[in-house]
């Protein structure tokens, strides 16, 4: 039985869940031309740091996620043209 003293315990591992899951879903989604797979992935750090927060070294990974991820649609754009 749940009780309310492990709520956080059970709210760290539904947003793991859930990131997972969003990530899975945009590693398969790069493959499909018509979604942005790239940017799916990313949403899932985004939704974590926004409900679980972006604490201790978890902001900077963000903002290194968010750096990859801007390079990547670059150099998928660069691509697309060649």
């Amino acid at each position: 039985m749940i009780t309310p003293l492990d709520l956080p315990a059970v709210l760290r591992l539904a947003m793991n869940l859930i990131t997972a899951g969003i990530l899975l879903t945009g590693l398969f989604a790069v493959f499909l031309p018509v979604l942005p797979g790239l940017w799916i992935a990313w949403v899932g750090p985004l939704l974590y740091g926004l409900v679980l927060g972006f604490d201790g070294p978890g902001g900077w990974l963000f903002a290194l996620i968010t750096v990859f991820a801007i390079v990547g649609s670059l150099v998928d754009n660069v691509f697309m043209v060649a």
